[in-house]
């Protein structure tokens, strides 16, 4: 019988997709910036920031997050 290969931490799953995304202005690498639970991505050049499906939605619920 195969064995069934090992699957990443997620952790490390993140770190892989934050190393293939790129802006989508100007190319450059993105990281990721988390506030209080929400993850989005900032663009290392230009700053331009990335989100995910609602994620602008639940960031701007929580006190503080224009400061991103």
């Amino acid at each position: 019988m195969a064995k069934k290969p090992e699957s990443k931490p997620k952790a490390e799953e993140k770190q892989d997709r934050h190393n293939l995304l790129r802006c989508p202005k100007c190319a450059s690498a993105m990281q990721p910036v988390v506030f209080k639970d929400v993850e989005l991505d900032r663009c290392v050049d230009c700053q331009g920031l990335w989100f995910d499906m609602l994620e602008h939605e639940d960031l701007k619920k929580l006190k503080g997050s224009e400061t991103i």
